[in-house]
């Protein structure tokens, strides 16, 4: 909640803008929030501490308690410790007992000093119309009025005066900045002191837990734009290769945020949501990167396949290298040809049936993959329906579909998830980049 003092004209005083902002009832409710935090703390350490010491609790179970609370009671003491600090110097209430008596919190103190900055606004603004009107005086005065004039002597002497009311209201609002930069300095020396003093360390495990948090939720939305850039270049621009490359990122993304969320969830934090979400995506971005690197050879394989099937009907008439002509293809070596068949990877989807007709199979393999399977494709339509219709062939292209579509839903579901959790850690994310 702003003063109504704060938007006027500042620079009456020197000043662009207010110079002593904050809201003091804010600072308290502050206040009030730690003083709640740190008497909870002294119950649950008193509560701990006379279990402990209770004598006819004699059981193993009370063994193992006294043996977990030893040095607990201690540690809370110091927490509270901190807690108490922290409202006494920020404060509970906002006490004010007049401009010139110290308050005893930072909550007071912010609220002295502005009182006393709104009161030199309010005395410049005053003066500043004096001043106004004893210039205009001044100047409505004929040229040759002796220096002597009782009116002349009276509206300089009330400009005199209204720029000392001016320049007193400027020692006034520094004045108030002393107060309020003295309070924040003296309370923030309270804090650091105890937090300094009390051995309440975060260990190296807890520092790398905060780490790991940050790097984790930036990192769970990396993978999902990732995965949608996979498609995207997928779809229209090039092959497997690029394609595997962004898969195994966005897995390591991805594996970061999992890790992140099962320590969490580990330490009762985390989401079990969360933590299926990235398992989903680590699951499907890495068959996607698999899927990815065998599509090509999967498409060689098929051609391969349909080139010894073609290669066997042309010698049935005799004339291999006419029907190779008549059909546009070359013709490599055998051992080429088995070489590319045997690195055909194994069908993942083997029930993903075939085109409903044969006159285009593989036809969408050219608008995600890139030239080389564009031209393995061409190829196989070149050698016409019947060498298609091939068992051997037909298997060959259900590998390099299932290969393909292993990809496309794996990437696609994967990113699906990522893009889930991304929206449910992008309050952490604003939090961190400050927006």
């Amino acid at each position: 909640m702003s003063r109504p003092s704060a938007n006027g004209d500042w620079q009456l005083v020197g000043e662009s803008s207010d110079p002593v902002p904050g809201d003091p009832e804010e600072v308290a409710s502050l206040g009030r929030e730690l003083r709640d935090m740190a008497d909870r703390i002294e119950r649950q350490a008193g509560e701990i501490e006379a279990l402990a010491s209770v004598d006819n609790w004699n059981s193993p179970t009370a063994d193992e308690y006294r043996e977990k609370a030893d040095g607990l009671g201690g540690r809370l003491r110091k927490a509270f410790d901190r807690y108490d600090v922290a409202a006494r110097a920020l404060g509970t209430e906002v006490d004010f007992a007049g401009e010139d008596i110290p308050g005893s919190n930072y909550a007071s103190e912010l609220y002295r000093a502005q009182v006393k900055a709104d009161r030199a606004l309010s005395e410049a603004e005053e003066a500043d119309d004096d001043l106004q009107a004893a210039t205009r005086a001044l100047d409505n005065l004929d040229d040759d009025v002796e220096d002597d004039d009782p009116d002349k002597t009276r509206h300089e002497g009330n400009k005199e005066d209204a720029e000392a009311a001016l320049s007193s209201a400027r020692a006034l609002v520094e004045a108030a900045k002393t107060i309020r930069d003295e309070a924040a300095s003296s309370a923030a020396t309270l804090i650091n002191d105890v937090i300094g003093s009390d051995d309440l360390k975060d260990s190296g495990w807890d520092k790398f837990r905060h780490v790991l948090d940050k790097v984790a939720t930036v990192a769970g939305i990396l993978a999902a734009v990732i995965g949608v850039v996979a498609l995207i270049i997928g779809a229209f621009f090039t092959g497997g290769a690029l394609l595997a490359v962004l898969g195994w990122i966005a897995f390591g993304l991805t594996a970061i945020s999992f890790t992140n969320n099962a320590i969490k969830l580990a330490h009762g934090e985390g989401s079990v949501l969360d933590l299926t979400l990235d398992a989903i995506g680590l699951a499907t971005f890495g068959i996607g990167s698999i899927a990815a690197k065998a599509i090509k050879p999967a498409a060689q394989g098929a051609a391969a396949t349909a080139r010894r099937a073609f290669t066997e009907t042309a010698r049935r008439t005799g004339n291999v290298k006419q029907w190779m002509q008549n059909a546009g293809i070359s013709s490599p070596s055998g051992a080429a040809l088995g070489q590319a068949i045997r690195n055909m990877p194994p069908r993942i989807l083997p029930r993903i049936p075939m085109p409903s007709t044969l006159t285009g199979p593989m036809s969408w393999a050219p608008r995600i993959m890139d030239p080389n399977i564009r031209n393995l494709t061409n190829s196989l339509a070149a050698m016409g329906p019947d060498i298609v219709a091939n068992p051997a062939v037909r298997a060959g292209i259900q590998n390099f579909n299932s290969q393909s579509i292993t990809w496309a839903a794996s990437t696609l579901t994967g990113t699906a998830a990522g893009a889930y959790s991304g929206t449910r850690t992008w309050d952490a994310f604003s939090d961190l980049v400050g927006l």
